[in-house]
């Protein structure tokens, strides 16, 4: 008996040693997602200062084209096209230069948060993982395959409170080492009576 709640209580740290791992990939995933989203919001920043700036050399009807260009992720070198005197401005310089390198940065961004999402839901999908995720709604993640706009937009929900499935599942195991606990004293009880019956 005592060896059956020696297995239940390895199994027990067996499983939640996978929820941890899971934890800890979901942990890092959610880190490259914010470096990403940082990136892109100061992007956003300084593509909204070139546009400003390239204003300032616009009559009305350039302002249209203008606000189009801001759609269109290489947004400083569509503007230069269009106004050439922009490109002696030492600031639409230097916010051009910016851009390029967050641009850069991003590219790697996305790398390792694709790479962190492949390791996750590679081990995620593996048996017994896929068991704990499932009961603990570890899902699936997406890879970075779409538009800046969209990856912005996106709504990937990285809050989790494992709490009340993880007191079912302690409790769960707490009674059935409890059960088998008295089962086993309930043995030796049996079997002491026994000896003790044959004794007189």
């Amino acid at each position: 008996m005592y060896f059956i709640l020696g297995v239940i209580i390895v199994v027990c740290i067996y499983l939640a040693s996978i929820y941890n791992k899971l934890s800890g990939m979901m942990q890092n995933i959610k880190e490259s997602y914010s470096n990403i989203q940082a990136n892109l919001q100061k992007r956003q920043n300084l593509q909204e200062q070139i546009i400003d700036m390239a204003k300032e050399y616009a009559n009305k009807e350039q302002i249209t084209q203008i606000e189009i260009a801001k759609s269109n992720p290489q947004v400083a070198n569509a503007l230069s096209q269009s106004f050439p005197e922009l490109k002696s401005n030492e600031n639409f310089l230097h916010l051009s230069n910016q851009i390029q390198s967050l641009e850069d940065q991003i590219n790697q961004k996305r790398e390792k948060y694709n790479s962190d999402v492949n390791v996750y839901n590679s081990y995620r999908n593996s048996i017994p993982a896929v068991f704990i995720a499932q009961k603990f709604k570890f899902n699936i993640v997406d890879y970075f395959d779409i538009s800046d706009n969209d990856f912005t937009s996106a709504s990937i929900k990285f809050q989790r409170d494992d709490t009340v499935a993880l007191n079912e599942m302690i409790t769960s195991a707490s009674k059935k080492i409890s059960d088998k606990t008295v089962n086993a004293k309930n043995l030796i009880n049996d079997k002491i009576s026994e000896i003790k019956e044959k004794k007189e």
